[in-house]
């Protein structure tokens, strides 16, 4: 603040040396909320645009309210531009349509494509050039990577690989055409990320001769890029549930799982891609969660809905989708209910829990639920369910004997194991059956309170105390 003063008062004292007289003042007021429309913080807004106006000081006033989603996109644009300009060797033009500003077809060399798009000036591949792909690279192995591998591998077909290959899709926000050369900015590669990673591998074999086709097309409408990478992934077979990948929120439910899981050795990944970790040999398969699978853990906990995780679970992707990835959701509950449902596997597959239980998984997160908070869960968008995920997480870490014995109880006292069926799977009379129970189990083991704030801090306390970190094999 002293810093900022000395400076203030510097061009003050220079006043006359600035355009129209008075310098022009823009403050920022940043928080890691949501955009509010309340008119309370409009009202503070306005309030300090005018104090800084009335100093007379100043040409011009801007407020700015800096949100969460204000502050993601000031951190990726400080990464920099990716730009790149490509020599031509054939182009097309494709008529202007509604949400696309320009369209070409173009031929280019394959090495050109490598060096000026995959390869950063460190000679790594550009991950970030693959966000908005439904799927991650699925290696060599696959029959059609291996096939596109063989034919590089081989001069005479490596010359026809451009015409044997479907191509590659590209949006922009920015390209240009000017002779030979095309440029583009902060590109994007929405179909073709097995052809570009196979380029990439192979990237030693490839000669002047081969080239590749690549669709440029210009936009920046959200809703035109959806559609694009809809289309253009019909052509291989992609799950439904796999283009809610492209979701704004989901896309922050990943940068939330990545910062989650920073400084945490025993670390959960949100898989939005497919196969985004397959080829990471650290990565355990039982701490890698699905766009799917984290639809139903938090279906199952937070929306009482267990009975559809259990046996519909493309409802939750499909016409639930908006209910289940609601992007007002504080990221809290997507990552509890995944970690309860990844300790509550730990503790089967070690037989601490009967392993019949399994089948019932989606309806024992839910009863933990109630069991540790009671019946008075806020609105999943309120920031008072963190101090509930909080007090869930603190639960299901310890890995005490009496914990255990606790959920042992609870899974006991809420079903009768050898009385569950298919057809009572389905219905919803269980899981509300499975709610009153956890409720009445509550209340007979007289848990602390998770309501105030208070209550929150000591039942956290008091279960951090017990925490003993997972040390069995998974």
């Amino acid at each position: 603040m002293k810093n900022a003063r000395e400076i203030f008062d510097t061009v003050l004292k220079h006043v006359g040396k600035i355009r129209d007289g008075k310098p022009k003042a823009q403050a920022f007021f940043a928080t890691t909320a949501r955009a509010s429309e309340d008119r309370e913080i409009l009202a503070a807004q306005q309030v300090l645009k005018t104090s800084l106006e009335n100093t007379g000081y100043f040409s011009s006033v801007e407020v700015v309210l800096v949100n969460r989603d204000t502050i993601v996109e000031m951190w990726t644009a400080a990464e920099g531009q990716v730009e790149a300009t490509l020599r031509v060797l054939g182009s097309a033009a494709f008529p202007r349509t509604p949400g696309i500003e320009e369209g070409y077809a173009v031929t280019v060399r394959a090495k050109d494509f490598i060096d000026q798009i995959l390869v950063d000036k460190n000679g790594r591949l550009r991950q970030r050039i693959f966000e908005e792909n439904v799927r991650d690279f699925l290696g060599i192995g696959g029959d059609v990577n291996k096939e596109m591998a063989d034919t590089i591998g081989d001069p005479m077909k490596q010359k026809r690989f451009g015409i044997l290959n479907n191509g590659i899709t590209m949006i922009s926000p920015d390209v240009r055409v000017g002779g030979l050369e095309i440029f583009i900015r902060d590109f994007q590669i929405v179909n073709g990320c097995q052809t570009s990673n196979v380029l990439f591998e192979n990237r030693e074999r490839i000669d002047d001769d081969a080239t590749i086709m690549l669709k440029l097309i210009e936009t920046s409408d959200p809703a035109v890029v959806d559609d694009i990478v809809r289309s253009t992934n019909r052509q291989a077979k992609v799950d439904e549930d796999q283009f809610l990948a492209t979701l704004d929120a989901v896309k922050a439910l990943e940068r939330y799982f990545d910062a989650r899981g920073a400084d945490d050795d025993f670390r959960l990944y949100f898989e939005r891609r497919k196969n985004q970790f397959s080829h990471q040999e650290n990565v355990k398969a039982i701490r890698v969660f699905d766009i799917k699978e984290i639809a139903r853990c938090v279906a199952a906990m937070f929306l009482d809905k267990p009975d559809i995780a259990s046996r519909y679970p493309n409802r939750l992707t499909s016409d639930m989708r908006t209910q289940v990835f609601n992007p007002a959701y504080v990221e809290e509950v997507y990552h509890v209910a995944a970690y309860a449902l990844y300790r509550l596997k730990i503790l089967i597959g070690n037989k601490r829990i009967d392993q019949r239980y399994y089948k019932l998984r989606w309806h024992i997160i839910m009863a933990v639920k109630y069991y540790v908070c009671g019946d008075a869960i806020p609105q999943l968008a309120s920031p008072k369910i963190k101090k509930m995920c909080a007090a869930i997480e603190a639960f299901m870490s310890a890995g005490d004997d009496d914990t255990v014995k606790k959920i042992k109880d609870l899974c006991a006292d809420i079903v009768d194991i050898d009385d569950i069926t298919r057809d009572k799977l389905k219905g919803s009379n269980l899981a509300l059956d499975v709610k009153m129970k956890a409720l009445a189990f509550r209340a007979a083991n007289a848990p602390k309170p998770v309501g105030g704030p208070a209550a929150a801090q000591t039942v956290v306390a008091d279960l951090k105390a017990a925490v003993v970190k997972p040390s069995v094999a998974e």
